[in-house]
């Protein structure tokens, strides 16, 4: 059991007593100066009458006597000081207490880490245990450039899995984003890029229209032509708009593409939605961590527990399901960082891949692809 330290020790009270005026120890002596000069009073008050002072005027009735405010102040010092020392244990104590202010605070701070509007994440998960990794540990990383409001969001993502890689060779890199698809292959170092909505407009039978209609899948497993304006046309180029199959009856809409959501955006949105809650401080492969738990849906279904950085509020580590035969552990790094124009190059297969040749045939795009398209709108 750990020794609590001295109160004395304690910087708040050190703190208060430093602003007390200092008692002399003669003041303390029963037989010292202030004790007899206090005796002399009593006796003397004993035989005398009291004396009626005059009504005060009205100037002195509320004149403020100067002594009030200090002695009133150091009389309540020891309160103020147990009031400090309780707020101090209440938010700065140990989170692993529970006390609901500890755990809002943190709450707060993740929402706010893991925003992804208006900024750009680099995400890597790597698997190192769990029923995908098949004794193969592998890592996916992923950039998502997430502007601020509507806009085309800009995902770039790498795998190292050697059995996706073995399935498609193209799946070494893809990206989309401003209305183009990207894939890069490693057997021919080249990047095959093509327009997500641009090979499936064709011009309709009335001027100024176009007919978006899908072939071999297509950007959207749309059953049937949708008739746009030039002005949707170029927008749905421009990847500003995509076009959306809402309801049971397959009513087609044209509105903004989204966002996809990534890991920090996932965590995000499943802690605002109540499924992880503050589970208090902890230790996790020797790091100090803060972890959150609760029963999360989608990929990640079952028992979850995320652990964050103190300082930062971003995961370093997910164990799904523990204790289980479908248990699965997750190293995570992420970095959010600003918008700029070095920061999107992250962002761009032609920045990683700088040697790779540039082909811009939709009909070479499918076949690297395995006729496979990419946009997650």
């Amino acid at each position: 059991m750990a020794v609590e330290p001295p109160i004395d020790d304690d910087p708040i009270i050190r703190r208060v007593a430093a602003v007390r005026p200092p008692v002399d120890e003669d003041d303390l002596s029963s037989d010292g100066r202030r004790a007899q000069e206090i005796r002399r009073r009593v006796l003397n008050g004993s035989s005398q009458r009291p004396s009626v002072s005059p009504a005060p005027s009205a100037r002195s009735r509320w004149a403020r006597p100067r002594w009030v405010l200090p002695r009133v102040g150091l009389a309540l010092a020891p309160v103020i000081a147990a009031l400090v020392l309780f707020l101090a244990g209440t938010f700065s104590g140990p989170d692993s207490s529970g006390t609901q202010p500890a755990a809002a605070a943190v709450i707060r701070a993740a929402i706010h880490a893991l925003a992804s509007s208006g900024a750009i994440f680099v995400e890597d998960e790597t698997y190192v245990s769990g029923p995908s990794v098949h004794g193969h540990p592998y890592t996916v990383d992923q950039v998502l450039e997430t502007p601020a409001g509507s806009g085309s969001q800009s995902v770039l993502t790498t795998y190292s899995d050697p059995g996706a890689l073995h399935q498609n060779p193209a799946q070494t890199g893809w990206a989309y984003g401003n209305g183009l698809e990207e894939i890069y292959s490693r057997a021919t170092n080249t990047i095959y890029q093509t327009s997500i909505w641009g090979p499936y407009l064709h011009p309709g039978r009335r001027p100024g229209t176009y007919v978006y209609r899908y072939a071999n899948g297509g950007a959207l497993f749309i059953s049937h032509p949708v008739t746009v304006t030039a002005r949707q046309a170029r927008a749905l180029r421009k990847g500003t708009v995509a076009i959306f199959s809402s309801g049971p009856s397959g009513v087609l809409k044209i509105r903004n593409p989204g966002n996809a959501p990534g890991y920090a955006q996932t965590i995000h949105d499943e802690i605002k939605s109540h499924m992880l809650h503050y589970a208090g401080r902890t230790t996790i492969d020797g790091r100090a961590a803060l972890e959150l738990a609760g029963s999360t849906n989608g990929e990640r279904s079952g028992d979850a527990h995320i652990y964050l950085d103190p300082a930062t509020h971003l995961p370093f580590e997910e164990i799904d399901q523990p204790g289980t035969r479908q248990q699965q552990v997750i190293h995570v790094h992420l970095r959010r960082l600003p918008i700029t124009r070095a920061n999107e190059r992250l962002v761009s297969l032609h920045a990683l891949h700088p040697t790779a040749r540039i082909d811009h045939s939709h009909r070479d795009y499918l076949r690297a692809a395995h006729g496979t398209e990419i946009y997650g709108g």
